[in-house]
C-alpha cells in the first residue's frame, strides 16, 4: 500500500506546475525524466524509502538499501538521496541536488553527458568530489535560486557569497565545500 502512496507523489510531481512545466519535463527534459522515473520505481521497489516528498515539480526520494549516508544522485526531477536530504531550503544536500535539476532544465538532452556521467566519475576517480566543476556548478545555480527564498541562510552563518569565490574571481568553490567544512554534511567522507 505504502509504494502506491509514494509512486502517486512522484506521478503527482511530474504533473506540477504549468503546462509549459509539464511540456518540458516529457520533451525537453524527457531523457534524464525517463531515467529518473525508472531509478525512482527501483528506490520505491528495492531500497528502504523513509519519505517522498514533492518541492517545484521534483520528487525527493529519501533511502537507502545497505549503505546509510551515501549522498545524494538526481536525475532530472528526481532525487534519491540518503537520510538527511529533506525538500526544504537550508538543507545542504537538497539544495545541491536542487542545483542539478537547475542544470538539467537548463540543459535538457544533453543533461547527462554534460552533468550527469562527469558527476558520478568523479566520485569514483582521484581529487574532491565536491570541487568538481560540476559539483561547483551545481552548488552556484542553487545558491542563485534559494538565496531568493526568505528563509534561506548559509550553514555557517552569515557569511557572504563572495566569500566562496575563488582568488581569480570564479564562482566554482560552491557551497557545499563551506557546508562540508562547518558542518556534518558528507559524514566524514572526502
Amino acid at each position: 500500500m505504502q509504494f502506491w502512496k509514494n509512486y502517486a507523489r512522484m506521478l503527482k510531481a511530474h504533473a506540477q506546475g504549468g503546462g509549459g512545466d509539464i511540456f518540458r519535463r516529457f520533451t525537453w527534459e524527457g531523457l534524464q525524466t525517463m531515467v529518473g522515473g525508472a531509478a525512482g520505481m527501483y528506490a520505491l521497489l528495492a531500497m528502504h524509502v523513509e519519505s517522498v516528498e514533492v518541492y517545484d515539480g521534483v520528487t525527493v526520494i529519501q533511502c537507502w538499501k545497505s549503505r546509510r549516508c551515501w549522498g545524494g544522485i538526481c536525475f532530472g526531477s528526481v532525487i534519491l538521496g540518503d537520510e538527511r536530504i529533506k525538500a526544504e531550503v537550508n538543507n545542504p544536500l537538497f539544495m545541491h541536488e536542487f542545483g542539478h535539476t537547475l542544470q538539467s532544465r537548463a540543459s535538457g538532452p544533453i543533461y547527462l553527458f554534460k552533468y550527469g556521467v562527469p558527476s558520478v566519475l568523479s566520485v569514483r576517480g582521484k581529487g574532491r568530489h565536491n570541487q568538481h566543476p560540476v559539483e561547483q556548478d551545481a552548488n552556484l545555480r542553487a545558491f542563485e535560486y534559494f538565496k531568493q527564498h526568505p528563509v534561506f541562510t548559509l550553514a555557517c552563518g552569515q557569511q557572504s557569497f563572495a566569500a566562496f569565490r575563488r582568488h581569480d574571481g570564479h564562482p566554482l568553490v560552491g557551497i557545499s565545500a563551506a557546508v562540508v567544512s562547518c558542518s556534518p554534511f558528507l559524514c566524514g567522507l572526502p
